[in-house]
């Protein structure tokens, strides 16, 4: 549902397309241990924090504007880390989006955010021949996980998919820490 997906989430995506270029262009003179401890433990907060109180409802007046500011965050986070996806799981969990919306709308940002991403990452010289031939072998071990996820999210409940979501959230933010010392 590519279009229902572009329909519903363009605020988000053209502000996430405008900011991810040029903070990507930044990424090769930042330290990318700082950066991946703030990301770290940004995540880690938002998990830790959204396990136990959800995040608040994002009224229908104000879902452009949380878009922006999402997709701004986004943006410039994911330019320089790569990483855009705590404020797109905020918003996500904000709007109230099922888990199947959830996944849907997740997988459309991720997709379109990635072009210009990937042709920042090469203009900056981030991103090598080598390095794009093995993230382009990894496709395949995504696109099965994705198979497998799709499989295993039809059996959980709403409440159970956004735990499990959380917790994934929250290994991926100490992670980046343990990572990053």
């Amino acid at each position: 549902r590519f279009l229902d997906s572009a329909r519903t989430v363009w605020p988000f995506v053209l502000t996430l397309i405008a900011l991810i270029w040029p903070a990507s262009q930044l990424a090769a003179r930042m330290d990318r241990d700082t950066l991946a401890i703030m990301v770290g433990v940004m995540i880690v907060v938002f998990a830790s924090v959204s396990m136990i109180k959800a995040p608040p409802r994002i009224p229908p007046r104000l879902d452009r504007l949380a878009q922006v500011i999402a997709g701004g965050v986004a943006g410039s986070i994911g330019g320089v880390t790569s990483i855009w996806s705590p404020p797109m799981v905020i918003y996500l969990l904000g709007r109230g989006a099922d888990k199947d919306d959830f996944v849907r709308l997740a997988g459309f940002i991720i997709l379109v955010g990635t072009v210009p991403l990937t042709a920042g990452y090469w203009h900056a010289g981030l991103l090598t021949r080598e390095l794009a031939l093995s993230s382009l072998a990894m496709v395949v071990p995504v696109l099965a996980g994705f198979a497998i996820g799709e499989k295993l999210r039809h059996r959980l409940n709403p409440m159970v998919f956004r735990r499990v979501v959380l917790v994934y959230f929250f290994l991926m933010g100490l992670n980046l820490v343990r990572r990053a010392f």
